[in-house]
């Protein structure tokens, strides 16, 4: 027979077995989606050929395995173009080793030879991502000096932010170069959504072109007088930009420095505010 005590202490024991076979959980901690981070870079490639002459892609791969880009932009790319490349898709080789989708827009093209593979011969730009791309536009721009010049338009889900990504090049020559900054802007105000536009403009900030295109806009670099990106055995001018529209904010801007081109690559990150 169990007495009062003995009662007691069953009792005792059972709450606490009770109370020990309850998961104890911390408070979970909730994300907070209000910004998306993307690291996002620009790197003129020279057709892959280095500061000192060697051409060589697959060093370029491994400059931008190094800067961890969700989203790259490239200028000066060849495809089967020349023997200046050897005639070699530079962007399916470095699309490959980055294991990256891509995009390309040509600026310069010729006809197909047999040296080429058959295969048309074509120089431009690109853009890289991580995530799918979706293709939206081409578009050669009127005002051209030695060569086309042009704006790939493209959109990419990234981080699940849709961006609108705007790849360009744009004239070294000072009348075209404003030409092409006015219908640049006329362009990219066709579509409304979070932009950024990429790539090596040919001219500094203080530029009228550059202001015209980056009035209304948020330039990454725009604290940094001497982020410069050209030329990488002395560089002396930026003229490689990354510019959003005014609801991004840009964090970790750098310039990496890189003999592995005539220009030096920039990364930035972006903050994407969370429409209401």
């Amino acid at each position: 027979m169990k007495t009062t005590n003995d009662l007691l202490l069953y009792a005792l024991l059972l709450l606490t077995a009770i109370a020990c076979g309850k998961e104890s959980k911390e408070p979970e901690l909730v994300p907070n989606d209000g910004d998306a981070v993307v690291r996002v870079a620009v790197y003129n490639t020279h057709w892959c050929t280095g500061i000192d002459g060697v051409l060589n892609p697959q060093r370029i791969a491994e400059v931008l395995k190094g800067l961890n880009a969700d989203v790259i932009a490239l200028n000066e790319i060849d495809r089967h173009y020349d023997p200046r490349s050897n005639y070699e898709d530079q962007l399916q080789i470095i699309a490959d080793a980055l294991d990256m989708n891509y995009q390309f827009q040509k600026t310069t093209w010729k006809s197909a030879i047999p040296a080429s593979g058959n295969k048309p011969r074509e120089f431009g730009h690109a853009i890289l991502s991580k995530e799918p791309i979706t293709f939206l536009n081409a578009r050669i721009f009127d005002a051209h000096s030695k060569h086309y010049h042009g704006l790939l338009e493209t959109k990419i889900i990234v981080k699940n932010k849709p961006i609108l990504f705007y790849i360009t090049h744009l004239d070294t020559d000072p009348t075209s170069l404003q030409s092409q900054s006015v219908q640049l802007k006329q362009w990219m105000s066709e579509k409304e959504g979070t932009k950024i536009l990429m790539g090596d403009l040919n001219a500094v900030p203080d530029n009228s072109s550059i202001k015209y295109i980056t009035n209304g806009m948020v330039d990454a670099f725009q604290d940094q007088p001497n982020a410069f990106t050209f030329k990488s055995n002395n560089p002396t001018i930026r003229i490689d930009y990354i510019i959003g529209s005014e609801d991004v904010e840009f964090v970790n801007s750098n310039v990496v420095k890189t003999l592995a081109s005539d220009h030096f690559p920039i990364v930035t990150e972006i903050k994407v505010q969370n429409q209401p």
